[in-house]
């Protein structure tokens, strides 16, 4: 039985990506996370060349395996993190992209700027719903997350348009293109 309800828990949170890379925390002087979410940092230049990446542990929150908890990487107020992933799709299709965070975020695309919400909340899994296309192969992911303080946590999955399965889609950490 455990089992069992192991395998359905999994599969409820199977579309969420929880395989990142991960860079920060970056401040600049006394700006707040408001202030923060407009300033480009070395993830943001150069195709990340100049920002040191490293894996961030997944599955931290028992009751919400699907969370990416930055606060237990880099604990503190006013800063920004950015996250780093791959997912490959079997095919050109549109998507949804469903994302939670705890505060702002910005999410770009395969280079392209696809969506940003400069706000100050508790995360709320799949609370911004954002239309894009996936090509076909590697569709590299690229987030910036800002904290203005207590919990610090980021969520983000793929379905169809309608908000059904998405087939076809695996993930990898970091630029697997």
């Amino acid at each position: 039985k455990q089992a069992q309800a192991t395998l359905e828990q999994l599969a409820r949170y199977e579309e969420y990506i929880t395989a990142w890379m991960i860079s920060g925390p970056y401040t600049k002087g006394r700006a707040d996370a408001a202030a923060l979410f407009d300033i480009p940092f070395p993830p943001e230049k150069d195709g990340g060349k100049q920002a040191t990446w490293r894996l961030i542990p997944a599955g931290t929150n028992r009751d919400h395996p699907y969370l990416i908890e930055l606060h237990r990487v880099f604990p503190g107020s006013e800063r920004v993190a950015y996250l780093r992933g791959s997912v490959w799709s079997e095919n050109g299709q549109n998507a949804r992209m469903e994302i939670g965070s705890d505060d702002g975020v910005k999410v770009w695309l395969n280079g392209e700027a696809v969506h940003a919400n400069n706000v100050i909340r508790a995360n709320a899994p799949n609370e911004d719903k954002v239309n894009v296309s996936l090509k076909k192969g590697w569709n590299r992911i690229l987030v910036k997350v800002t904290q203005g303080s207590g919990e610090w946590s980021f969520c983000l999955r793929f379905c169809t348009p309608e908000g059904g399965k998405l087939e076809g889609l695996r993930a990898e950490p970091g630029d697997a293109s």
